[in-house]
């Protein structure tokens, strides 16, 4: 069995997503910026102290990524499952005698939340609303008219039904990077 999990924090679409708190404390630890909330949610409900150091910074180094990427298909390996993350994506295969709950628990015990928030933060540094940017991204791309916004994508996100192709490579885009791309 082939899965592909995906990786998204901080990617809902609500209403308050642009008034995030941009100083939060938790215990002794004082985070700062557009995903502090972010960061502390994580902190404060870390599994372990690797994950809790990893965060305490505010901070998520390419070399922790790669640390916890690397603890990741450790864990699964051990388990008998072949993974290999690509694009934002685990993606592994899973013998049938291996329950979801095994790989689960390798993904959550090893860092994917931090793998998952540094991920969302290079894509979206400033911490945009998810519909905002997806508006703002569709119009950008020609793929709905100029006065598109951000409750008129948060209405067909809800509805299922939408003004514009969802099959286009426009939207595709947009997906992707909504807001103009990876930051590096």
């Amino acid at each position: 069995m082939l899965v592909a999990l995906l990786s998204c924090v901080g990617c809902s679409a609500t209403k308050d997503s642009n008034k995030v708190p941009a100083v939060v404390r938790v215990d002794d630890v004082t985070f700062k910026g557009p995903w502090a909330a972010d960061f502390a949610e994580l902190y404060q409900h870390a599994e372990g102290d690797e994950v809790r150091r990893a965060l305490q910074d505010g901070v998520i180094s390419a070399g922790e990524y790669r640390h916890f990427e690397h603890s990741i298909e450790e864990c699964l390996d051990g388990r008998g499952v072949r993974a290999r993350f690509t694009q934002g994506q685990w993606l592994y295969e899973r013998p049938a005698d291996v329950p979801d709950d095994d790989v689960d628990r390798c993904l959550e015990a090893n860092g994917a939340t931090v793998m998952t928030l540094r991920d969302s933060m290079l894509q979206n540094p400033e911490h945009i609303d998810e519909s905002e940017s997806m508006a703002r991204c569709l119009v950008r791309e020609g793929a709905v008219v100029p006065m598109y916004d951000a409750q008129d994508y948060a209405r067909e996100l809800e509805s299922g039904k939408y003004s514009f192709d969802v099959e286009s490579e426009a939207f595709s885009k947009c997906l992707e990077a909504p807001v103009g791309g990876w930051q590096k």
